[in-house]
């Protein structure tokens, strides 16, 4: 029986923290941002936001292609031709993982007094109640800092997929 090695154990992590992600964000139904929290709208329809798109896509594509990726890298394991394709893959995803993580956690950090996540968007959302609006940011800041988790694991495996290759 082969032991497992580094890149094979960080992918295993890596699906098993999209999975967090994904368990998080449908359970504390968080947003990674709303249209306009600066502005004064009155329309609940003024409300949808792109970024949540993006960030879904993110939480989604993360673990469709994690577990794709995780059989090239066992692939990895017999040949060393996929190495390239396993970098681009780690540097494609490091660059949305970091950028879906800054546009949550800029969104809910801070207080309520900052009035950066603490709007009429927000609330709607939440219906005015204030523990789910709580429950919403701690999910918010949860996925934010399980993304840059995954942003370390990438680099790792990268590193280590680099000595892989090598040998």
């Amino acid at each position: 029986m082969q032991v497992p090695t580094v890149p094979m154990i960080t992918r295993f992590i890596e699906i098993l923290f999209a999975v967090i992600i994904l368990s998080v964000y449908y359970g504390t139904d968080t947003l990674f941002k709303v249209k306009g929290y600066s502005d004064t709208t009155t329309n609940p329809d003024d409300c949808k936001y792109a970024g949540d798109n993006f960030g879904q896509f993110v939480m989604i594509g993360g673990l469709v292609l994690g577990i794709v990726m995780t059989g090239v890298t066992m692939l990895l394991e017999k040949s060393k031709i996929f190495a390239m394709a396993i970098v681009v893959y780690n540097v494609a995803w490091f660059v949305f993982y970091l950028s879906a993580a800054i546009l949550i956690l800029n969104y809910w950090s801070g207080n309520s007094d900052d009035e950066n996540w603490d709007n009429f968007c927000t609330n709607e959302i939440a219906n005015g109640d204030a523990d789910k609006l709580k429950k919403m940011k701690n999910g918010g800041l949860t996925i934010g800092s399980f993304m840059l988790f995954q942003d370390v694991l990438l680099l790792i495996n990268t590193g280590f997929v680099f000595m892989a290759a090598k040998d």
